[in-house]
């Protein structure tokens, strides 16, 4: 099986990540988010493009991968399913993301790389998605295409479509098709 996971949200933990270089950067402390965009509502428009502009090639490649998900991906490929990764990331971040990506997680086939706001994930070959961005979710659902959501707080109002609350139970799901 072909299997399309989203990277930012789902195995990477941009939001934490990107949480620590506003601290870091600028002193703040934002709680864990609970809405797509609540660490863009919770700054300054300088203190977003600050850690956005001078912290990309890190905020992209930090490596800060939730706790399981190589795990995962590992047991995936050694089940012989093709794993492809499909993510929006800036132009001048991408060779070295897929570098990151292809260095971190062994066996995976490949790295989709999307604009930002598209929906272009939709028109990759896969025969499951797994994301956690309720916008992709949704898109996803109303095309028709198979997807699975990873449960994250900013997710929780996504009804409707099957939902993985840990990496085994993804899995689980994964086996059961």
């Amino acid at each position: 099986m072909r299997i399309g996971l989203d990277v930012d949200g789902t195995v990477y933990d941009w939001e934490s990540n990107f949480r620590s270089m506003l601290h870091r950067f600028h002193g703040l402390n934002l709680p864990v988010s609970v809405e797509w965009d609540s660490i863009e509502k919770s700054c300054t428009v300088e203190q977003w493009s600050s850690v956005w502009d001078t912290g990309r090639a890190e905020l992209f490649t930090g490596g800060l991968y939730y706790h399981g998900a190589q795990r995962f991906v590992k047991e995936l490929v050694d089940l012989k399913h093709e794993v492809v990764f499909i993510t929006a990331t800036p132009h001048n971040v991408r060779v070295l993301r897929a570098q990151c990506l292809f260095e971190d997680f062994p066996g995976i086939v490949g790295v989709v790389f999307t604009e930002p706001g598209s929906d272009d994930k939709g028109l990759v070959r896969c025969d499951l998605f797994v994301d956690d961005k309720p916008d992709v979710i949704i898109t996803m659902s109303e095309m028709g295409r198979p997807i699975v959501v990873i449960d994250r707080p900013w997710n929780q109002n996504i009804a409707h479509v099957p939902r993985a609350y840990s990496w085994e139970g993804l899995l689980q799901m994964v086996n059961n098709l």
